[in-house]
């Protein structure tokens, strides 16, 4: 609940060791606000935190997380901040059709990563091919390699590998305690 509450985006933002960890949790928070979680989760994990107290009244032989998998459950949530800070270095870009920099971010907070990276692909092309084709009735200014290949190394892939290994931490989370099929 913590990692979607907006307050501790806030309370990092407030003890951030510079102006660049500051502008990402700030960003972080804002997003998370917009998505509004706070408002219902406590409520939600308040009733779930009530059946457990009274299935343990009945069941002295109810399930508890061991250390492995606590400790699976807290690399997740470290793995989740990575890519959300991630996330927070995405190029501010025209809105295209449906999509702006906002929606991204949003989709990213609620972990739609395949879908995010689908859509920064097409919108930072790594290859030249893809922009140096169209005619924008200008002279183009100065580039390099004419493609986004720093934003794909930097930002992108990155971020593809964390979703990969939050994939694995999840699945071994829900093996552990055989909630899976």
């Amino acid at each position: 609940m913590r990692l979607l509450d907006p307050g501790t985006w806030l309370d990092r933002a407030a003890s951030a060791r510079n102006e660049e960890q500051r502008r990402q949790h700030l960003v972080l928070a804002h997003g998370l606000e917009g998505l509004e979680f706070w408002r219902s989760l406590p409520a939600m994990f308040r009733r779930i935190q009530a059946d457990h107290i009274a299935l343990e009244s009945v069941w002295s032989h109810s399930l508890r997380m061991t250390a492995q998998e606590r400790t699976l459950h807290a690399i997740r949530h470290a793995v989740i901040g990575q890519i959300w800070i991630l996330a927070t270095r995405i190029p501010s870009f025209s809105p295209r059709n449906d999509i702006n920099r906002e929606t991204l971010l949003k989709l990213v907070l609620q972990l739609e990563i395949p879908a995010v990276l689908k859509r920064l692909s097409e919108i930072f092309p790594q290859s030249a091919g893809m922009v140096t084709d169209i005619d924008f009735h200008e002279p183009s200014g100065p580039r390099d390699d004419y493609g986004f290949t720093r934003e794909h190394e930097e930002i992108f892939a990155p971020m593809a590998r964390l979703f990969a290994v939050l994939r694995e931490i999840s699945v071994a989370v829900m093996h552990a305690n055989g909630s899976f099929g």
